[in-house]
């Protein structure tokens, strides 16, 4: 199975990233974790309304 990942939204400030696996159109948020053996990425599925206010800028989700 080929997953092509590709980020749209890296905040490193708050450790996290926003993508979409471009094959299936599936969105996704990742994290970095380290358990003190190895360090790696974890990634969890979202819906495209949490893909979207997590994107909208912090200022405009006030607005809504």
């Amino acid at each position: 199975m080929l997953i092509q990942l590709r980020d749209i939204i890296v905040r490193r400030e708050y450790r996290f990233t926003l993508g979409v696996e471009e094959i299936s159109g599936r969105f996704y948020v990742s994290i970095p974790v380290s358990n003190g053996m190895a360090n790696y990425e974890e990634y969890y599925e979202i819906d495209r309304a949490t893909f979207d206010l997590s994107a909208m800028p912090q200022r405009l989700r006030y607005h809504l």
